[in-house]
């Protein structure tokens, strides 16, 4: 069972009801952590190859710093689209943006998301639908110094995710460093400017890991309030298709602390701030990098880390699809 922030259940009711039908995913989990960036983009690299017409890879740079966007999207409107644009071939799918690796102890975090988009890209068991319904774009890696020297802050020792021109305040905490004035680093710009090119997107999902979770995982959305709550309380209710089968097959244990959610955070300079900042609805999803005590990084914390990001996407692609619904039915 789900509870929300204030521990009471999460039923579904009329207006959470999904729009197509949702199971857990299961990873494979058989993924090890890859220790340097290039080692990353190597993997993304071997799926553009794999799946031509599916998947491709676009450069971005931003001065002295280059950066790889993945997109994967199979153009075909007509086929699995989504159910509110379907009438249009000419309609844009709905777009969804994620990222990963903003803090490179993080490591679990991004192969999960490369976990994730690869299971995409096979049409594995429960992302059939979302697979081709919408357009999905990443930056697995944001922060490259940062991933590759296996630290939290970038060659400049700002965090970068306290950098954003978005509710940005100066924290001077060597682990929490801001930055001497907002958008200071090179990462940051380009991402900001990745978000603005964007900012058309239906979703953006920043996937992150914590030492600190005795919780499997928790989600804060950012953006319109009335979004926030929608969004929170539809992977919320997603999310109990997938405790379950945590409980059944991996003999986790399952109560209400495994998921839970917490209240958007102002004054910080956070990626999802600034998505919300441009009109992206956000979240930003901590999941556990030592699961069931296996170590950090371990192949169960990166396939758990998987199946809780897919879970996420499949909650957002749900209110997605029915927002798209119940806009068509008031015209």
């Amino acid at each position: 069972m789900i509870y929300d922030i204030n521990g009471n259940k999460i039923l579904e009711t009329k207006n959470q009801k999904n729009v197509f039908s949702i199971e857990p995913f299961k990873s494979d989990d058989q993924q090890t952590k890859v220790s340097t960036s290039s080692a990353v983009f190597a993997l993304y690299d071997a799926l553009v190859s794999a799946y031509p017409n599916y998947c491709r890879k676009i450069t971005h740079t931003k001065s002295t710093l280059t950066n790889y966007e993945y997109v994967f999207t199979s153009g075909a409107y007509n086929s699995y689209s989504s159910t509110a644009y379907h009438q249009d071939p000419s309609t844009a799918k709905p777009k969804i943006l994620v990222a990963s690796g903003i803090h490179g102890l993080e490591q679990a975090a991004a192969m999960a998301n490369y976990v994730f988009f690869k299971s995409l890209c096979e049409a594995k068991p429960g992302l059939e639908y979302v697979r081709e319904a919408f357009e999905w774009h990443t930056i697995p890696i944001v922060n490259q110094y940062s991933y590759d020297h296996y630290v939290r802050l970038n060659a400049n020792g700002v965090d970068i995710n306290r950098n954003f021109d978005a509710d940005w305040v100066k924290n001077t905490a060597t682990h929490y460093y801001s930055g001497e004035y907002p958008a200071s680093e090179l990462e940051t710009q380009l991402i900001q400017d990745w978000l603005d090119e964007h900012n058309d997107a239906t979703f953006f999902l920043d996937h992150h890991n914590s030492d600190a979770l005795k919780e499997l995982c928790f989600l804060q959305c950012t953006g319109n309030q009335g979004d926030q709550v929608l969004i929170k309380n539809r992977i919320m209710y997603v999310f109990n298709t997938l405790i379950s089968y945590w409980k059944l097959s991996r003999n986790l244990p399952s109560d209400s602390k495994w998921f839970y959610c917490l209240s958007a955070t102002k004054d910080r300079g956070l990626m999802c701030n600034y998505a919300a900042k441009v009109g992206i609805p956000s979240a930003l999803l901590e999941t556990s990098w030592n699961v069931d005590n296996t170590g950090n990084d371990s192949q169960l914390s990166i396939g758990v880390g998987a199946e809780a990001e897919a879970m996420t996407l499949l909650g957002a692609c749900s209110w997605i699809d029915s927002r798209a619904e119940a806009e068509k039915d008031a015209q």
